[in-house]
């Protein structure tokens, strides 16, 4: 299956409701990275002075079902206001914003990470993702309404479920699509999760080399087709609360 989006070109909205953004790159393990880590700390300690070590535990499953647990030093550099998060394991760089306020800052933020990294070890990039997790809040919504707005006004009808006779109001359910576009594929993980809110979350990825000048270029083109798709989810009560001004 292949995705077939419409192109939208991008906006920025008055609010949204963009709960993170995260951008990861992959590459060959680099063994040496912990004797760098205080070259790359002093590189970007102005904007993420906090930093934390600790351990990323990874579970694997074998053909039998049989799991491993390996387990990984990470290293943790994050802002005053803790709005920013950068995790560096010997195998990936991963860049989250709690606080998104556009995919060019996200962008710039990123590419700073990954040049002051490039400037202390060569990245041998494998993978590169960009994900964006919305958590739509009814509640929210409904404070321009006087009852609670029905979900087919708020996500995009085609989006729901519509094999079966589902009541919306007592259901709670997640579906997933994987499919593949022009270079790579998106992820969508969607659905109603708890009492009042549907969860949108959009990754969109490639596997293989990315290396960390080409960063930017992809930032820019995942996220505009990571909008492209996320407005194609839309209802229309969920782009009128987006471009209405915050009370």
């Amino acid at each position: 299956m292949t995705w077939r989006i419409q192109h939208v070109e991008h906006q920025q909205f008055t609010r949204n409701p963009l709960d993170s953004v995260v951008g990861q790159l992959s590459f060959h393990p680099v063994l040496k990275l912990r004797d760098c880590i205080p070259d790359i700390q002093e590189q970007i300690r102005a904007t993420f002075p906090r930093f934390s070590e600790g351990v990323h535990r990874h579970v694997i499953f074998d053909t039998a079902g049989n799991a491993t647990v390996q387990e990984h030093p990470q290293f943790v550099f994050r802002d005053t206001q803790n709005d920013w998060r950068i995790a560096l394991r010997m195998d990936s760089l991963i860049v989250l914003c709690n606080r998104h306020e556009s995919h060019h800052k996200f962008a710039r933020v990123f590419n700073l990470v990954a040049d002051s990294v490039s400037a202390s070890v060569e990245l041998i990039g494998t993978r590169f993702g960009l994900r964006y997790i919305n958590m739509i809040d009814r509640n929210q919504l409904g404070d321009m309404h006087d009852s609670p707005i029905d979900w087919k006004k708020i996500v995009n009808s085609r989006f729901l479920p519509s094999e079966f006779d589902l009541d919306l109001e007592n259901a709670h359910f997640l579906t997933e699509i994987d499919a593949q576009m022009a270079d790579g594929n998106m992820v969508v993980r969607h659905g109603i999760v708890e009492q009042n809110k549907y969860r949108i979350d959009l990754d969109r990825y490639h596997e293989f080399a990315v290396s960390p000048e080409e960063t930017p270029d992809v930032i820019e083109s995942f996220s505009q087709d990571i909008f492209s798709l996320f407005y194609a989810m839309a209802g229309p009560k969920l782009l009128e609360w987006m471009q209405n001004e915050s009370p």
